[in-house]
């Protein structure tokens, strides 16, 4: 018994002994930092080649000349269209009139009071003569001659007023039937003429005739770029990926009125195909590829390497150590996305493209 309780009570110590030793110290665990990383740029290299800035500028397939023709009053009737649609026509060629009878009636009167007075004045100075010679026969002193003269000279002044009166009825009544008409201006085709039926009028405004100088079509563009087609140099024109040479024109050389062109501001231009093509139809539309500026064997690097700071054209590059640093350039044109380098750097330098 007294063996147990000796055991017992080593035990006891031996445990209790081991809340006696001091307790061992946790550190905290170190951070855990990320590997480095070199940050990754687009890079380019300055390259040497051609530069060439172009604009596409639609333009259209049409005649020359086009012309609307309208009539100048309005409320009258129709006389007659002379003309049907795909007719050709010459300048000056009468194509439509409206009722015209009351003008020509007029004007018919007065050709024939013309006619007459001039006939009078014509007779009263043979008769003038005659009778200046019949008192010189007489020996008849000058105040006869006067009195003679004189009453010819009424008579004459009174004709002559006549026929300038008459005259002038003769022009308005011209200038009337002329209003009342349409003539062509120069060759062309009838593409429209207005359908009437008897008793019709004229409403102002009415589009009676239209004419087309379809034998000498052309291309026309709209384009703020209007300086770089110069009369006489070829360009190309697009339509359906087939491409067509033409000739720029001037309006002089297409005998149309010369407008006024300001910088910046679109203008019509025009080009005539170098050789027929016959599949081509009034209102094709293709594309006129206009060269703007052109540079040969330059050095060049991407529009997106070169920026600006603190007033300064610059491209930045990396170093050996991978650091990002940059240096100042001289640029020229800039086009599809390239821009030419004049200064401040080699071919074959690496840049930052982005």
């Amino acid at each position: 018994m007294k063996k147990w309780i000796v055991l017992i009570l080593a035990m006891a110590l031996l445990l209790g002994g081991c809340s006696l030793f001091p307790q061992e110290q946790t550190y905290p665990s170190a951070p855990t930092l990320p590997p480095y990383e070199r940050e990754e740029w687009e890079l380019a290299y300055v390259r040497r080649g051609d530069m060439v800035l172009s604009e596409s500028v639609i333009c259209i397939y049409a005649p020359a000349q086009v012309e609307t023709l309208r009539f100048s009053v309005s409320g009258l009737m129709y006389d007659e269209i002379f003309v049907t649609a795909g007719e050709t026509v010459k300048k000056g060629q009468l194509l439509a009139q409206l009722d015209i009878s009351a003008e020509q009636e007029e004007t018919e009167q007065c050709r024939l009071q013309l006619e007459k007075a001039q006939l009078q004045l014509t007779a009263l100075e043979e008769n003038r003569a005659l009778e200046l010679q019949r008192q010189a026969l007489l020996d008849a002193d000058e105040a006869v001659i006067r009195q003679i003269n004189d009453r010819y000279d009424l008579q004459k002044t009174a004709l002559q007023d006549e026929i300038e009166i008459t005259q002038m009825k003769l022009r308005e009544c011209e200038e009337r039937i002329s209003a009342r008409q349409l003539r062509a201006s120069f060759d062309g085709t009838v593409t429209y003429a207005r359908s009437v039926k008897p008793g019709d009028r004229y409403n102002a405004g009415d589009r009676v005739v239209t004419v087309e100088d379809a034998a000498s079509s052309i291309f026309k563009a709209e384009t703020k770029y209007w300086a770089a087609v110069v009369p006489g140099n070829i360009y190309t024109v697009t339509i359906q990926n087939t491409p067509y040479e033409a000739v720029a024109l001037s309006e002089a050389e297409l005998g149309i009125p010369e407008t006024s062109k300001k910088e910046g501001v679109s203008a019509t231009v025009y080009l005539r195909l170098k050789d027929a093509a016959v599949q081509l139809e009034d209102g094709d539309r293709g594309m006129l590829e206009l060269v703007l500026d052109s540079r040969e064997d330059v050095l060049m690097v991407p529009q997106t390497a070169v920026a600006q700071a603190q007033g300064k054209t610059i491209v930045y590059y990396q170093d050996e150590n991978g650091l990002k640093l940059y240096k100042t350039v001289e640029v020229g044109l800039t086009a599809n996305g390239m821009t030419q380098i004049i200064s401040g750097l080699v071919e074959g330098d690496c840049v930052i493209a982005g």
